[in-house]
């Protein structure tokens, strides 16, 4: 399907998801009546899970046919007028396929078991050895994967309940069966599969004992056949409709092989879900083992100065709230190469900024641009430089509109400073009136040496001209010190996590989070969507799959020197009569388009978060 991407997949549980006869299960027509709301979802795909005949072992992933819908859940009349009036609204369906194993109750098991040669090969059947079971491998549900196969001396292979037989994909006549069950949902207008543990179907014809229980799993589990059966799946199947969609769900698979089953090349599937996220807190690598949330652990993991922040514990109560989940470190964004080219040193301090600037003059550049329609781009700049000059505790000053917040000298200097780009001439002509992709192609042309800004920009301006296309890449300089020896401090964007009081999965929630900062999510991550995860040891993790110039901007986060801080300021209630934003952040306008001096913002300022401080001390009465 084209645009996948950008297509929602709905889950429905039938069984619970309504039910219409109040005989105390969900059932297809209760699906019917609830179109209106399906519809209003806007969603294009609804994924059901199994509805087929099933003694309900599993929930139903104990399929006994594979062609019926179950009495309980209703008619094959009504699943019929279900897809109809679900294309109506244009909304596909996805069923679930569990072509792993059947249940003991198929047709094909019972055949089997009265001694028909033709379905016995359907399963992997096997003696005993010296009394003992065909091999040690474990059910997934716990216990032997083998039982007695009827009165023989024979067992059946069963990775997981002993009521769900493993069928024999080894077998072509097994394969053409579960193609024709494919097919059959095909042409009741099913454009959608989610195939069960379907990396699973390679097990050898030679089922050899276990060293222990990892090794074990990869015995059966991501061997190369998978690839040919899917393949002929697709082939003779789902592959011949060109708006189908696909999901393998994937039994302990890694992200290197979910990345070679969903190649649009070869002809597999379209995606592929896992559940790496539920083997974080295994005890021991024990599956039903429970360990106990530690907070403790979670937060050493967290990069340094991070949960500090009022972005995290908004309410000044002590307590954490909300969990970090990406981070992009801001600042002075500049050419790494055109630095390098011209033999410049990277400025530290606002001395040496501006001595870089009148070299720049004389090589016909500017020292610095920033988009004058969003001025809110300088904030994290001018925040790191005060920081780096005056301590995190003047900064957290003014994010709580503390009273002489800007009285501080070391605080006035880089105010000052910030007046010397305008005053000084090292401001690009016509900045106030340029937008944030405008002042970026200017950096980018090299007309102005830096421009504060984040690690977004590449991503942003990857298709943009620039000064010399075979040799650009980006840098970053956190802030400006005023003395060299002055702390190293950097800010970061962020975006968080939560998990609302009234929840009804909590724990869940929690497992979601811990998968979030686990090794495998921050490369996935780093892979997918180029960002960071904001743990320590993540740039090297993401490294491989960034750009030389994603990689010096977000090394600052593993510089140990360098601490990380994210600006988060104290609520203005809702009714405040000055929004922070204009006379802070957005407030920087006035000095660089020369309409304030530095003291003239400053009390400007001064003056905004006395009417905030009112405006809190009354909400708080």
């Amino acid at each position: 399907m084209n645009n996948l991407g950008n297509k929602v997949i709905y889950q429905i549980y039938p069984k619970s998801f309504y039910d219409s006869n109040n005989d105390g299960i969900g059932d297809l027509r209760g699906i019917i009546e609830k179109l209106d709301y399906i519809k209003k979802l806007n969603v294009d795909f609804i994924w059901f899970n199994p509805f087929f005949v099933s003694p309900q072992n599993d929930n139903g992933y104990d399929i006994a046919d594979y062609k019926k819908v179950d009495p309980r859940f209703g008619t094959m009349s009504d699943f019929e007028e279900l897809v109809a009036k679900l294309k109506a609204i244009n909304v596909n369906v996805m069923l679930d396929m569990v072509l792993n194993h059947c249940s003991t109750e198929h047709e094909w098991f019972k055949k089997a078991l009265a001694g028909d040669k033709k379905y016995q090969k359907f399963f992997y059947l096997r003696k005993g050895k010296d009394g003992q079971l065909p091999n040690n491998w474990q059910s997934k549900f716990g216990g032997p994967a083998w039982s007695k196969f009827g009165d023989t001396d024979y067992y059946y292979l069963h990775l997981y309940d002993p009521t769900q037989a493993d069928l024999d994909w080894h077998n072509p006549e097994v394969r053409a069966a579960l193609i024709d069950v494919v097919n059959f949902w095909r042409n009741k207008g099913v454009h959608g599969f989610r195939f069960d543990v379907i990396n699973v179907t390679g097990k050898d014809t030679i089922l050899v004992n276990s060293t222990d229980p990892v090794q074990e799993k990869s015995l059966y589990t991501d061997t190369p056949v998978v690839q040919q059966y899917l393949k002929e799946l697709n082939a003779k199947s789902f592959g011949q409709d060109p708006e189908s969609v696909t999901v393998g769900e994937m039994s302990s698979t890694t992200i290197e092989n979910s990345i070679v089953y969903t190649r649009p090349e070869d002809h597999e599937l379209s995606m592929v879900f896992t559940f790496h996220h539920l083997k974080v807190d295994y005890k021991n690598g024990e599956k039903w083992s429970k360990m106990p949330f530690d907070f403790k652990k979670l937060k050493d993991i967290m990069l340094a100065g991070k949960l500090e922040s009022k972005a995290y514990a908004p309410y000044g109560d002590g307590k954490i709230y909300l969990a970090p989940l990406n981070t992009s470190p801001t600042g002075l964004i500049y050419n790494k190469a055109l630095f390098e080219e011209k033999g410049w040193e990277v400025p530290e301090t606002w001395d040496e900024f501006f001595a870089l600037g009148d070299v720049a003059k004389e090589d016909g550049r500017a020292l610095i641009t920033f988009p004058g329609i969003y001025p809110t781009y300088c904030e994290n700049f001018l925040n790191t430089s005060i920081a780096d000059a005056a301590g995190m505790d003047a900064l957290n000053d003014i994010f709580d509109y503390k009273e002489g917040s800007f009285s501080n000298d070391k605080v006035m200097q880089v105010l000052k400073n910030i007046e010397k780009i305008k005053t000084g001439g090292y401001l690009m002509d016509g900045s106030t009136g340029l937008n944030h992709t405008q002042s970026q192609s200017e950096m980018m042309l090299g007309k102005a040496l830096f421009i504060p800004n984040g690690t977004w920009i590449e991503n942003e301006m990857k298709d943009a001209p620039r000064e010399n296309e075979e040799n650009f890449e980006f840098a970053l300089l956190p802030g400006l010190k005023l003395n060299a020896d002055d702390p190293d401090f950097v800010s970061t964007s962020i975006e968080q996590l939560s998990i609302p009081k009234n929840a009804k999965n909590p724990e869940a929630a929690k497992e979601f989070i811990r998968f979030i900062y686990t090794d495998d999510s921050v490369r996935l991550f780093g892979e997918k969507a180029q960002g960071m995860i904001a743990v320590k040891g993540a740039t090297d993790l993401v490294k491989e799959y960034f750009t030389p110039g994603m990689n010096n901007m977000f090394s600052v986060l593993s510089d140990e020197s360098v601490t990380t801080y994210s600006p988060a300021y104290q609520t203005p209630p809702a009714n405040a009569k000055f929004n922070k934003n204009m006379i802070y952040e957005n407030g920087l306008l006035p000095v660089l388009n020369g309409e304030m001096d530095a003291e003239a913002w400053a009390a400007f300022t001064e003056k905004g978060f006395a009417s905030l401080r009112e405006d809190l001390a009354s909400e708080n009465k």
